[in-house]
């Protein structure tokens, strides 16, 4: 890789291998890699000993950093990364509070499955936006109560926080609830700045906790069995919305929700035709392994632009014939669509026909624009061979 505008620094004499060089300064980590002359090992130019990160940190002025990707990298090493914004430290079992605790311009912080950082080592981030939490044991409601900055809160599987805190970030406009069991319809009706909701799998939250989020415009309700029609119904400015292996909402639910553009019914069998065939802005639609929409549910869809049949028995070629905004369509292991159904669709971009035995070189060679094109286990198609 070339930085041919950036100035290198040139670590040769402390490293005592040849022309190794770096940019001092970057927007993000960027991965270079070098032979090392004694081991002759390939090895990334950052995993380097705490000493020689310390003294070159505020040099290099990293933006954003995996600390995965550099197992040797100890508190002594990223303590002094002062211009850090987004820090990862999912599963960081090395990393402690002393290496992050000054780090104040971070406002993206992963702390998935982090057995190591305390509510001391957050506290002070006062600047923090987003904050991950999933299946966090350690931190507490008192490293995370005056994180007010706070926009996204990953709260999967998260048994710490409660809603004592979450009542005060106000500013949230996403929060991830999936098994979730803390938070409770008290926690969440308040933050009507909330913009995104997931509550896949969440058994505690009611629809009297967010019928009256009226910003919602993103909200996941896979495997949820709590939140009915009276729920969602009057939630108009919903665009995306999930429902895999929802058996709880019907079509009085959705609808009304005409401004919807993205919808998945993966294996959903509640919702038939007559709740989707009048969502005529959707331009995604995901009805794999659903034996329930038919043709003329989606058949005057005429803004689609993205399909997945994947084992999809129901759907045949009057349905989808006609979508010719079509850019991307799943056919794996679909035996209803025919070429009749994909000839004329000569906007798809990606095509997936893995597993697909019905599919032939008919059917694709007019389709002149695709950019992709998934043949795995396909003994059918031969032109793109």
């Amino acid at each position: 890789m070339e930085h041919n505008s950036i100035p290198l620094l040139d670590l040769s004499e402390e490293l005592s291998t040849p022309l190794l060089k770096f940019p001092t300064d970057i927007l993000s980590v960027i991965i270079s890699f070098t032979k090392h002359n004694k081991c002759n090992k390939i090895i990334p130019i950052l995993c380097l000993v705490d000493i020689w990160f310390s003294k070159h940190t505020k040099l290099i002025r990293f933006k954003s950093l995996c600390a995965k990707i550099y197992p040797k990298l100890r508190d002594n090493g990223i303590k002094n990364l002062i211009h850090l914004i987004s820090l990862d430290l999912k599963n960081n079992k090395v990393i402690t509070d002393d290496g992050i605790k000054n780090l104040i311009n971070l406002t993206s912080l992963n702390l998935y499955n982090n057995e190591v950082i305390t509510d001391n080592g957050i506290k002070s981030l006062i600047n923090l936006t987003s904050l991950n939490l999933w299946n966090n044991k350690v931190i507490t409601n008192n490293g995370v109560k005056n994180l007010t900055n706070l926009i996204s809160l990953n709260l999967n599987c998260n048994d710490n926080i409660t809603e004592d805190v979450i009542k005060s970030l106000t500013n949230l406009t996403f929060i991830n609830l999936t098994f979730n069991e803390i938070i409770t319809d008290n926690g969440i009706k308040i933050l009507i700045n909330l913009t995104s909701l997931d509550l896949s799998e969440n058994g505690v939250i009611t629809d009297n906790g967010i019928k009256n989020l009226a910003n919602l415009t993103s909200l996941n309700l896979d495997n949820n069995e709590i939140i009915t029609d009276n729920g969602i119904k009057e939630l108009h400015n919903l665009t995306s919305l999930d429902l895999v292996n929802n058996n709880i909402i019907t079509d009085d639910g959705i609808h009304g929700l005409r401004n919807l553009t993205s919808l998945h019914l993966w294996n959903n069998i509640v919702i038939t035709d007559n709740g989707v065939k009048n969502l005529t802005n959707l331009t995604s639609i995901d009805l794999w392994c659903n034996g329930f929409i038919t043709d003329n549910g989606i058949k005057n869809l005429a803004n689609l632009n993205s399909l997945d049949l994947y084992i999809n028995n129901i759907i045949t070629d009057n349905g989808i014939k006609r979508l010719t905004n079509l850019i991307s369509l799943n056919l794996s292991k679909n035996n209803h669509i025919t070429d009749n159904g994909i000839k004329n669709l000569t906007n798809l971009t990606s095509l997936n026909l893995s597993y697909n035995k019905i599919i032939t070189d008919n059917g694709i060679k007019n389709v002149n624009n695709l950019i992709s094109l998934n043949l795995i286990k396909n003994e059918v198609i031969t032109v793109w061979n």
